[in-house]
């Protein structure tokens, strides 16, 4: 008879920043995402994965919040399409990001394809991101910067930790 143990598991070390790797193309991510359940993706301006660790349980609680409260808001009558972290935003030619959660105006929202099931080549009007543990404040802020520059209208940095919201407005 034969015995197999399992190895000792690798001691768990928290990056210090994401790892940028290269990626044969941008659908490639969606189907990385699909099997990695436990891992967030995107894909930096020059098109590389970036692999964040997960946000944990009580991150994803308070993105599931912000994101419930868009919707209600959104069906009360703001209208557009709205997001959570699991959908991608094209912007630009390589870069591919998913906020915790986002709202598309209806004006923009009438740029995706019907049926378009895939990463949305549009930016959207409103995102929300939630500092978790494993965040840095200045990357989130710079994450902030860069929604920013391709076109977002308004963006809640959100840090818990410091019971504080961060606002963002172009200009």
């Amino acid at each position: 008879m034969v015995t197999l143990e399992a190895p000792p598991a690798a001691p768990v070390i928290a990056p210090t920043s994401p790892l940028a790797l290269a990626l044969p193309s941008a659908w490639a991510l969606i189907d990385l995402c699909s099997l990695n359940k436990d891992r967030e993706f995107e894909l930096d301006e020059f098109g590389r994965l970036v692999i964040m660790s997960g946000a944990g349980g009580a991150s994803s609680e308070r993105a599931f919040d912000f994101g419930g409260q868009l919707f209600i808001w959104m069906r009360a009558g703001g209208g557009g399409r709205g997001t959570t972290a699991d959908g991608f935003f094209r912007l630009g030619s390589r870069m591919v990001r998913a906020p915790d959660a986002a709202w598309i105006s209806p004006e923009r929202a009438r740029q995706i394809a019907p049926g378009d099931e895939g990463i949305w080549r549009i930016c959207p009007d409103f995102v929300v991101e939630i500092v978790s543990p494993s965040d840095q404040l200045h990357r989130q802020q710079e994450k902030m910067e860069m929604w920013l520059s391709y076109g977002v209208r308004l963006g809640w940095l959100i840090d818990p930790f410091t019971s504080t919201a961060h606002i963002y407005r172009p200009g």
